[in-house]
């Protein structure tokens, strides 16, 4: 079974609006600019069914009218930031083995991913005596790995914000708080969460039924593959554009004529003809006035061509 959170919000983001051409004020309504956040926490199976979800409230204590029309056996907890955080976990893997009837003669699996909320030495001691095997995900993978976020989520999410939508239309001039959360949780979780979106988003993720090979590319290689190309393709330009002066006959293409006054004309060309060989830094020459750059031998050699 796989275990995740999400956040549902007083304020919702309220759908897209018709309206007649030319017109230029369309208004939609929301509770407020900023609101409280709930988590939710969701717990789904590869058979397609889910167990009655975890709602964290914004408040030291958890009070039972907090879930007034929510889903029917939703455990509440409470936290002042709306988080889940270790101290309430082992709760929730109380509620996780209630449900699932886990013994160690009839094992099961909880997967989520391995933040620091989810593991504690109370949790682990619950789910050994429980014969609960914990998988963690590698972090930064959940878009990938995670079937709630890959299937479940976004309905749910589009759901809630019906949900709210709706119940802002039936109490007109009265915003929503976190009281009238668990109503819109219900509403969304039993459109979002069926059998069909659960049993595709494991098998998008390639964890049921097993598929090791679900992800054809995997992203450190593609990353490596770029990188090797643009150091290439920097190697090649670089090689291309700056002329190498290996020999005298280069030196004598690169000195001006007789009678082209060019040193005059352009005091800098002295600066742009050492930089337009390969610098292997043997000695030092001063060609502006407190300005010193590394020259070569052979471009020595090019100076004495050039002025003589």
């Amino acid at each position: 079974m796989k275990y995740y959170e999400t956040s549902t919000t007083t304020v919702h983001a309220p759908k897209r609006i018709l309206a007649g051409k030319g017109v230029k004020q369309v208004n939609s309504c929301t509770s407020g600019e900023r609101g409280q956040l709930v988590t939710t926490c969701v717990i789904i199976s590869a058979s397609g069914t889910y167990i009655p979800p975890v709602m964290v409230f914004p408040r030291k204590k958890f009070k039972e009218h907090m879930l007034k029309g929510g889903p029917p056996g939703t455990l509440g907890l409470a936290n002042p930031s709306g988080w889940m955080n270790s101290t309430l976990f082992p709760e929730v893997m109380d509620h996780f083995i209630k449900h699932t009837e886990s013994t160690k003669d009839r094992p099961s699996m909880l997967i989520f991913d391995n933040h620091e909320s989810h593991i504690s030495i109370d949790v682990v001691e619950k789910a050994r005596n429980a014969g609960v095997h914990i998988l963690t995900l590698p972090p930064h993978t959940s878009n990938k790995t995670q079937p709630l976020d890959v299937a479940v989520f976004t309905p749910f999410k589009n759901y809630y914000n019906s949900a709210c939508s709706s119940w802002m239309i039936r109490h007109p001039g009265v915003p929503l708080t976190i009281y009238d959360i668990s109503e819109c949780v219900a509403e969304a979780l039993t459109k979002a969460l069926t059998p069909a979106n659960i049993i595709a988003g494991f098998k998008k993720c390639g964890i049921y039924p097993l598929d090791r090979n679900v992800f054809s590319e995997s992203p450190s290689n593609a990353t490596l593959e770029e990188e090797s190309f643009s150091r290439q393709s920097t190697s090649s330009v670089t090689h291309e554009n700056i002329p190498a002066t290996t020999n005298v006959e280069t030196c004598e293409q690169l000195t001006p004529k007789k009678n082209e006054d060019t040193t005059a004309n352009n005091p800098n060309i002295l600066k742009e003809i050492h930089f337009s060989a390969p610098v292997f830094g043997v000695s030092q020459s001063t060609t502006k006035k407190g300005h010193t750059e590394k020259t070569t031998r052979k471009e020595t050699q090019c100076n004495h061509y050039r002025h003589s």
